[in-house]
C-alpha cells in the first residue's frame, strides 16, 4: 500500500519514505529566510494531519475492496491461470528440450547432444 500511493500523498519516491520525517524551523535553504515558530509549528501540523488523513483514507479504500472481494461468493471457485497445476509428462518435456537442442548454448545445464553418425 505505502510504494503504491506515496508520491500522491507525501510528494517523495516510496524508498524516501519515513514514518515521521524531522522538520526543523531553523534549518531551511539558503535562498530562504528562517521561519517564525508561531507559524511553522501550526502549518507543520496541519501538513502532517493532512498526511495521516490521506493515508487513513486509502486504507480504508483498500480495505473495502478487500471485504468486497471477500464477501464475493464467486471468490472461493476461482482460480487463476498462472495458479493452476499443470502436470505434463516428462517425455513432453524433454521433447521440447529435444526440439531446441540445436540452438541452446552448450552449457553444464544444457542436455547433452546425441551425434548420429551415418553411415
Amino acid at each position: 500500500m505505502w510504494s503504491s500511493k506515496t508520491r500522491d500523498i507525501e510528494g517523495v519516491h516510496p524508498l524516501q519514505l519515513g514514518g515521521d520525517r524531522r522538520k526543523d524551523w531553523r534549518q531551511r535553504r539558503s535562498d530562504l529566510r528562517v521561519e517564525n515558530p508561531p507559524v511553522f509549528y501550526p502549518r507543520g501540523m496541519v501538513e502532517q494531519m493532512a498526511t495521516v488523513a490521506s493515508w487513513l483514507s486509502l486504507a480504508a479504500r483498500y480495505r473495502r475492496i478487500m471485504n468486497r472481494v471477500v464477501a464475493d461468493v464467486r471468490t472461493a471457485h476461482y482460480t487463476d491461470e498462472v495458479l493452476r497445476v499443470t502436470i505434463r509428462r516428462a517425455d513432453e518435456q524433454a521433447g521440447s528440450v529435444q526440439a531446441f537442442a540445436d540452438v541452446m548454448p552448450a552449457t553444464h545445464a544444457a542436455l547433452a547432444r546425441k551425434v548420429v553418425v551415418a553411415g
